[in-house]
């Protein structure tokens, strides 16, 4: 992760905030395949196509290495290099925060946190709220928000989130994964927000994140492929960076980390 604070800058297309927004192998999204440059403008519905392509060169991250099946041991490993990568971003994160959010002014409107079923509409589309809350209604407003699509977790919106309205937001999404599953765009958030959550943790923050972390273990037996690298992913990052359950894996990944350059 670039320490410096350019690294935030921002580009033509307006999706400045996604530069850093979560591009994480898990939740990759296959590029277009035709020919796509920083001044294509998508007309088709695929933002998050688009975005990813430019994301790939603009940040230029390494190749993400695709395979059918991950063995248990790269997919640790995988994880482990990941939350590596989490912890430095978080750091940078909360450590330039004042900055940022004036880098990144909220330029939406932000549903009130007590409304679930508003911020499920806001952050999964209207569809998949539709699944968890059981249809639209018969008013003629939520008809007009049936194709709705959800908001990507760009900085402009999480960094104006505070704790308190983060470990609400983490409620909900605790509530929807274990409903529809780990989601990509719900996978985005979750890491969006884990991201912006500051350390040391309350009491009952750290037994809420002890919650989430045995849903994940749950649900994980039960789904394979990339969703499952997801919820892999997510529960490493409770477990090491969070230090949920820390009494069953060891020392964090950040007191590793410690313990490392102090034995140099």
């Amino acid at each position: 992760m670039n320490n410096n604070s350019d690294y935030f800058q921002s580009n033509d297309l307006g999706f400045e905030d996604y530069k850093v927004g979560f591009r994480q192998p898990g939740f990759y999204l296959d590029p277009t395949v035709g020919p796509v440059d920083i001044n294509t403008i998508p007309s088709n519905g695929t933002e998050f196509v688009l975005m990813s392509k430019l994301v790939e060169e603009s940040v230029q991250l390494p190749p993400v290495e695709r395979t059918e099946k991950k063995k248990p041991n790269s997919l640790q490993r995988w994880a482990a290099a990941e939350s590596s990568s989490f912890a430095s971003l978080s750091h940078e994160l909360n450590k330039d925060r004042a900055v940022l959010v004036k880098k990144f002014p909220l330029n939406v409107v932000l549903p009130p946190v007590s409304e679930e079923e508003e911020w499920c509409k806001f952050v999964l589309g209207s569809e998949i709220c539709s699944e968890l809350f059981g249809g639209y209604g018969n008013n003629e407003s939520n008809v007009n928000k049936k194709g709705k699509q959800g908001h990507p977790p760009y900085l402009s919106i999480t960094l104006h989130l505070n704790q308190e309205e983060i470990m609400e937001l983490l409620t909900y999404f605790k509530k929807w994964f274990c409903s529809i599953g780990m989601a990509d765009n719900l996978g985005r958030w979750i890491y969006a927000v884990l991201a912006c959550l500051q350390k040391p943790l309350k009491t009952e923050y750290e037994k809420f994140l002890e919650e989430f972390y045995d849903s994940c273990k749950k649900y994980m037996k039960s789904c394979e492929g990339e969703e499952k690298d997801r919820i892999y992913l997510i529960s490493y990052l409770l477990s090491y960076h969070f230090c949920v359950k820390a009494y069953k894996i060891g020392p964090s990944l950040e007191r590793c980390i410690e313990l490392r350059k102090k034995n140099r």
